[in-house]
Formats: C-alpha cells, sequence, structure tokens
C-alpha cells in the first residue's frame, strides 16, 4: 500500500505541474488516477484507505492555478479508495474504523452502510446495532440504510423500520417520495396515524403540500379528506396553504372549490390569502371571479379588498371602483 501510494502521488505531481503549466484545473484532471486503483483488490484498497494516513478534513478543490500539498493528494488519493472500495466490498469498507471514516464528513460511511443494506440489510442491521449503537444511529445513517435495503419502496422502507425498531425515527422521512404515488401515501399516511407523533398535524399539512407538489391541486382534492376531517384546524390549514399557491389553470373552479371546503370560521382568511396570490399572479382572471362571485357569500367583502390592495398601486382609479363594490 505504501509502495502504492507513493507512486500514485508520484505521477500525480508530475501530471499536476504539467497541467498547471498548460493552464488546466490539475485536481479535476487527477481525478483519472482512478483507473490505478480499479487494479487494486478490495484489500489492497482497505490498505490503502489506512495507509494514506491524511490528517486533513476533507479535500477542498483548488484554483486553477492552485498546487496541492502532499497532504491533499493524500485525502484526494483516500477518498478515491474507499470510494472504488465502496463499490467492490463494502462490508470491507466498515473495517475502517469509525473515527478515520469521520475524517470523510460521514458521507462516505453512510454511503458503504447504504450499499451493505442492498447487499444483506439483515447482516447491514446487525453491524449497526454492534458499532453504531442500534437505535441511536445518525439519522443520515438510518436513512441510507432503510433506502438501500427497500430501495424505491416506500411501504418496504417503514416495514424494515417497523421490524427494527425506528419507525418513530423515520416517521417524518420520505414524505416527498412518498408524496408521489398512491401506494406511497397510503404507506406514509398509515405509518403517521401508528405512531401519532407529538407534531402530527404539522407534518400531515407537510405532506399535504408535498402531495400538491408532485400531483397538482387534484391531488389535494383527492387527499384531503384522508388527512383530515372537514371542518378541524388541520383541514382549514391545508385549504388556507393551497388558496396561497399559485392556482394556474382554472383558478377559477379551484378557488370555488376550497372557499365551499373551507369552514366559515376560516372563511375570511382563507379568501383573503387567496386574493393576495391571485392577484400578484393573475389581476384579470381574478378580477373576473369577483365579478360574478354571490353577494351573501360571506368572504366577498374580504376577498374584494385583498384584490383592491393587490391593484391599488397600479391602477387606483379600478381599485376605488372595487372599493365601492365591496361597501368599503
Amino acid at each position: 500500500a505504501a509502495e502504492f501510494i507513493e507512486h500514485w502521488m508520484a505521477e500525480a505531481h508530475q501530471a499536476e505541474q504539467a497541467l498547471i503549466a498548460a493552464g488546466g484545473n490539475a485536481l479535476e484532471k487527477l481525478a483519472s488516477y482512478d483507473a490505478h486503483l480499479k487494479t487494486l483488490s478490495p484489500e489492497e484498497l482497505l490498505a490503502v484507505c489506512l495507509t494514506a494516513g491524511a490528517d486533513t478534513y476533507y479535500l477542498t478543490m483548488g484554483s486553477m492555478n492552485w498546487q496541492s500539498s502532499d497532504t491533499e493528494l493524500r485525502r484526494l488519493l483516500q477518498n478515491h479508495a474507499y470510494n472504488e472500495l465502496i463499490k467492490q466490498d463494502p462490508f470491507l469498507a466498515l473495517r475502517i474504523p469509525h473515527d478515520q471514516t469521520h475524517q470523510f464528513n460521514g458521507w462516505y460511511e453512510s454511503h458503504a452502510l447504504g450499499e451493505c443494506a442492498r447487499i444483506d440489510p439483515a447482516a447491514t442491521w446487525r453491524i449497526i446495532c454492534e458499532k453504531y449503537h442500534g437505535k441511536d444511529v445518525d439519522k443520515n445513517i438510518l436513512d441510507r440504510v432503510l433506502t438501500g435495503a427497500a430501495g424505491d419502496d416506500i411501504a418496504a422502507r417503514f416495514d424494515f423500520a417497523r421490524k427494527w425498531g425506528v419507525l418513530g425515527r423515520v416517521v417524518g422521512e420520505w414524505a416527498d417520495d412518498a408524496s408521489k404515488t398512491p401506494s406511497g401515501q397510503n404507506s406514509w399516511l398509515e405509518v403517521v396515524r401508528e405512531t401519532s407523533p407529538p407534531d402530527k398535524d404539522v407534518q400531515l399539512a407537510k405532506f399535504a403540500k408535498e402531495v400538491e407538489t408532485s400531483q397538482g391541486f387534484a391531488g389535494v382534492q383527492r387527499l384531503i379528506g384522508r388527512i383530515a376531517e372537514p371542518g378541524t384546524a388541520l383541514y382549514d390549514t391545508i385549504l388556507r396553504e393551497a388558496a396561497g399557491r399559485d392556482l394556474e389553470e382554472a383558478a377559477g373552479s379551484k378557488a370555488d372549490w376550497i372557499l365551499a371546503q373551507v369552514s366559515p370560521a376560516a372563511a375570511v382568511a382563507t379568501a383573503e390569502t387567496l386574493m393576495k396570490q391571485w392577484t400578484e399572479t393573475d389581476p384579470l382572471s381574478a378580477s373576473e371571479w369577483l365579478d360574478v362571485v354571490p353577494r351573501p357569500a360571506p368572504w366577498r367583502r374580504a376577498a374584494i379588498l385583498a384584490f383592491v390592495k393587490g391593484i391599488e398601486p397600479h391602477d387606483p382609479e379600478a381599485a376605488a371602483q372595487w372599493r365601492l363594490a365591496a361597501g368599503a
């Protein structure tokens, strides 16, 4: 390993000097030396990782004419050797002392465990219990391992977490992934109800937002009844937050639906939120919608005044006419 390291560094220095003389970025080009690492066995790669002995925390990529020190080149070699070792034998990579892997910003360690979980989830969890105190393992590592064990299958990730006794720690994770498919949504909602975290309503509101991001307003319409009961504070919060985002196409029908679903106590605030956003993005369609709002609607005046506030700096004459229509 020591001979390999010295040979690699000698070649790296030589290439670096040539590249700097030619005005190139030496450190980026040194990535081509990964070809040398691919010729090594996993045991030899492990020896390189353990022998390189760099004591900097991580490598910082330099400017075009920046020259690397021996210590920084050792770190570059060590990082690349570790990455290649993970590809070839992630379980062997775990033999590198825990303190040393944290010199790699902890990323390589969690990456190795994720690859191990992809190969053998049960063996990986045994390692975590022995080396990382099981349920107290770093959350980043936990996420990597569960994702490695189950891949994109959200239900399977939760099943592993349940089996390993860490379901409560990951209940707030993967909302983004889960929001994209009906099966993921089902799994995520079941786990939230099963674990009932202290901030359940906050998490459910965030999940509704993720669903809207991934599946549009129709996703919220379809799922809101499963997330919250009509008339509850959570139900109204989800509707008000939806009203505060760009309604885009068919904004009028979406606005009608929101204000028909929200509780009377939250209707005025929701109408104000809706009109503030709508006036900023499309004041013409907002005004057309206001024109046909039924006069008895209890939130009509608040909606008009919110619209007035938005257009007044740009069209004070129209704002004055709308103010009269609101009876203000």
